[in-house]
């Protein structure tokens, strides 16, 4: 990994740069706790934090998040599992969420893991 020195007052601007292509996640203050949270300026950062109130492992496994959405056709009865086999036949419609897997998150410290 090679490590570059970024100055101070150029940080905004490669915040803004890196927000315009990807999800940039570093640590802000939300309700009064420190966490990783989505930014697209060095405003929003918190630069003086010691430790994360919460992990930042919630960016790359968040809590939840919708994997597909279905329709059924109400004229049928058949359970979920069986609509993976019958979209077809039945009339149902699946649609594939597409994760955003671009991400990076800044400032991450020995001590918020």
């Amino acid at each position: 990994m090679k490590m570059v020195r970024l100055e101070k007052q150029k940080l905004d601007n490669f915040i803004r740069e890196l927000s315009a292509e990807y999800s940039v996640y570093a640590a802000g203050v939300v309700g009064g706790k420190t966490k990783f949270i989505p930014v697209e300026s060095a405003d929003e950062i918190d630069l003086t934090h010691p430790v994360t109130d919460m992990s930042p492992k919630g960016v790359f496994f968040p809590p939840s998040e919708v994997l597909f959405e279905y329709d059924k056709d109400p004229s049928t009865s058949f359970v979920l599992l069986r609509l993976f086999v019958l979209f077809e036949a039945t009339g149902s419609k699946l649609e594939v969420i597409e994760s955003d897997s671009s991400k990076i998150t800044f400032g991450i410290l020995l001590s918020d893991a």
